[in-house]
């Protein structure tokens, strides 16, 4: 493992396969490849009969090519570029000693790194091209590579912005009796961000702590600077599990790989003087569900709120179109982007695509274990690698604690999984999930592969489990905690009794590098 593994190393495996298979040659390859080890890791061995003997893969790079980069190279960037290695050496003629740059002054290389790698040459506009099509921490890893490349790029605003942050949608989003008709003011678009954060280092005690750790991450207005969330709860503070997290995180000092992004609608008021709002107008200030598609020019917010109603806002449009016929149609569940279309899916089961031209369709019918009276809540959507899921949680097992028995581990929770079968406009059951993980929260569901990062179960559904309990007051009250349901065993169990993946989430793992605020 490389001594000190440099910001580089962490970026995404999508953006790395992307860039391989931009290359046309083997050779190019298979630089590329041994750049670190966390990217040979990632890109797959070339074969061995592809591969070039023990001198180094740059020495083998065409005469040619090596002719033309030495004659856009001046003085003594000519010279340095010569001397890389003895073939290059070979190729290239040697510089008159007239035209060579006189001996630079010891305090000239002071500033300098002591060792400044290759690539630290790239042309300019190279780097400012290849900045632009970056976003958020991925721009800021690209400007950390080397020192060049920082004096290159520009420094960001401390006070920029996310680009979704910005973006403000008209409210409401439909007639609604609930809201106070004086109230105005308008929705802004924010996200978070669930990464899964790994060790730059290797850990030799796998039982004290987790190989990775997953966290939902809001970027503030202070560029570096984020919030960090449980990443099954909506809230930005848990009672019982705020105070373990660090204060502050430098995502530079681990390896940080994207799972998914979550939306959501903050309402903005111009009027402060309007009374706070109500115990039922909330549902019309606060949606319960968001998803956001895009392709090409086109830009689409779709929503619940309200009791379950369904509307879309286009980038174009100057208010929102509603999808419902008002409270009782349809209780709409959760709501995706998948294939560049929205699927929202209703507590029966009935889903339907929304396309960015607002064109409906159904795209399957009442599921065909649902009874006729049973209104179930806890049904959520996930796109996978191509496929769309349903998780349905049975509610006759929602509630825990009253009635299961404290000595038994085994919670009375159930989940049935469906995937999308889009020939047949059905949703088919699923025994099990392989090697994937699912993770079901309050305002996102979405999966990871085992296989890419241990410490998660593969089989297994991460959930939010309810208790019922009695306050000192005497007074009932509702708790959640992450819990843990094996697809295998059909059994669920909260995840702080299941020891080898007790850690996941809480507390941090004593590798993550925590920074004063």
């Amino acid at each position: 493992m490389d001594p000190y593994p440099p910001p580089w190393s962490g970026l995404r495996r999508d953006l790395l396969l992307k860039i391989a298979n931009l290359l046309d040659s083997s050779i190019d390859r298979l630089r590329f490849r041994g750049v670190c080890y966390r990217w040979r890791s990632v890109l797959p061995t070339p074969s061995r009969r592809s591969a070039p003997p023990y001198p180094p893969p740059w020495s083998g790079l065409r005469r040619d090519l090596l002719l033309k980069i030495a004659n856009l190279l001046d003085g003594i960037d000519r010279l340095r570029f010569r001397g890389v290695c003895y073939r290059w050496r070979s190729v290239l003629p040697t510089p008159s000693r007239r035209s060579a740059p006189p001996y630079p002054p010891p305090w000239s290389r002071r500033s300098a790194p002591p060792y400044s790698p290759p690539w630290s040459g790239l042309r300019r506009d190279l780097l400012l091209k290849i900045a632009n099509l970056l976003d958020g921490i991925d721009r800021l890893r690209f400007r950390g590579v080397c020192y060049r490349w920082r004096s290159v790029l520009p420094t960001p605003s401390r006070r920029s912005a996310p680009p979704s942050e910005s973006l403000k949608l008209p409210f409401p989003m439909a007639p609604d009796p609930n809201l106070n008709q004086r109230r105005r003011g308008k929705f802004m678009l924010v996200h978070s961000t669930v990464y899964c954060l790994q060790t730059l280092y290797k850990i030799t005690d796998t039982c004290k702590t987790t190989e990775c750790w997953i966290i939902k991450i809001e970027e503030t207005g202070e560029v570096g600077e984020v919030r960090l969330k449980d990443p099954l709860y909506r809230s930005a503070k848990s009672k019982a599990l705020s105070p373990r997290l660090p204060k502050g995180l430098n995502l530079l000092d681990h390896r940080v790989s994207e799972i998914t992004k979550v939306y959501d609608l903050q309402f903005v008021a111009n009027n402060k003087k309007i009374p706070a709002a109500g115990c039922f107008e909330l549902f019309s200030l606060r949606p319960t569900r968001v998803a956001v598609c895009s392709k090409g020019p086109d830009f689409a917010v779709m929503a619940i709120h309200s009791y379950g109603q369904l509307s879309i806002w286009k980038n174009d449009d100057q208010e929102w179109t509603s999808l419902s016929n008002g409270p009782g149609d349809f209780y709409y569940n959760d709501v995706v982007c998948h294939k560049g279309k929205f699927y929202a899916l209703d507590y029966s089961g009935i889903t339907i695509s929304v396309d960015l031209s607002k064109e409906i369709a159904q795209v399957t019918p009442t599921l065909a274990n649902h009874r006729s009276g049973d209104v179930n809540f806890y049904k959520r959507l996930v796109s996978y690698l191509g496929d769309l899921f349903l998780v349905d949680r049975d509610p006759r097992g929602s509630l825990a604690g009253e009635n299961s028995d404290s000595d038994d581990d085994v919670l009375p929770t159930y989940f049935h999984v469906h995937r999308l079968n889009e020939d047949e406009r059905e949703w088919v059951p699923v025994k099990s999930l392989g090697n994937t993980a699912m993770f079901v929260g309050e305002d996102c569901t979405f999966c990871v592969s085992t296989q890419e990062w241990d410490g998660c179960k593969k089989n297994c559904i991460y959930y939010l489990e309810r208790f019922v309990s009695r306050d000192d007051a005497n007074e009932y009250q509702v708790d959640r905690e992450v819990a843990l349901f094996d697809m295998e065993d059909c059994s669920a169990k909260l995840l702080s009794r299941v020891s080898d993946y007790s850690k996941l989430f809480w507390p941090p793992p004593s590798w993550v590098k925590v920074v004063d605020v």
